[in-house]
């Protein structure tokens, strides 16, 4: 059901969400991306991410959201961009297939195993490589946001520092905002996966 939700959404995403540019600004230099560094942004959407990632500018780019409408709106936003925009589960992509930073944001509590999420994230990345968890808003309005919708599409986002302790076995984590405008956990995948 989930799925369909988004994909009807699609078409009218990018008037109906907000994002702002400072936050999102802020919450990627806690992802570290820099020119030589690769990125799976999960959970795209229409390509929120992709123009921030652009200014970095990112050695590569791939965006993957299982929705197809959000997906089809993506590559038209971006054409001409080297983006590598898949509609894809996450959880399908091969893991010989490696990154150096995996974002997502805005997009976690939609994701109904947070624990599998975290686990395939950091079988995707290299050694070294970040995870970053975020979102532009914070937890309370996320959470409130979502109980007002009429469709059971997401679950609570937890406290950061309760969503640090599921991400502590597979990464050292050197990020933790929870505030009034953004949210993000963040960390470099431990050694021990490889």
């Amino acid at each position: 059901m989930i799925r369909e939700v988004f994909d009807a959404w699609a078409e009218n995403w990018d008037v109906l969400c907000h994002h702002n540019d400072k936050v999102i600004r802020t919450l990627l230099k806690h992802a570290d991306i820099n020119c030589g560094t690769t990125v799976l942004d999960v959970g795209c959407g229409t390509g929120i991410l992709e123009k921030y990632l652009l200014e970095i500018p990112a050695a590569s780019i791939t965006a993957v959201d299982f929705a197809p409408g959000m997906i089809k709106k993506a590559i038209v936003k971006y054409k001409g961009y080297d983006i590598d925009f898949r509609c894809v589960d996450i959880m399908e992509i091969d893991s010989k297939e490696k990154f150096d930073r995996i974002v997502i944001y805005n997009v976690f509590p939609h994701f109904p195993d947070s624990e599998a999420i975290i686990n395939k994230c950091s079988e995707l990345l290299n050694p070294y490589g970040r995870l970053l968890i975020c979102h532009g808003s914070s937890r309370d309005d996320i959470n409130r946001h979502h109980n007002m919708l009429n469709y059971d599409i997401s679950g609570e986002l937890p406290p950061a520092i309760e969503l640090k302790e599921i991400m502590l076995p597979y990464f050292d984590i050197d990020n933790v905002i929870d505030s009034e405008d953004m949210y993000a956990v963040s960390g470099i995948v431990r050694d021990k996966v490889f």
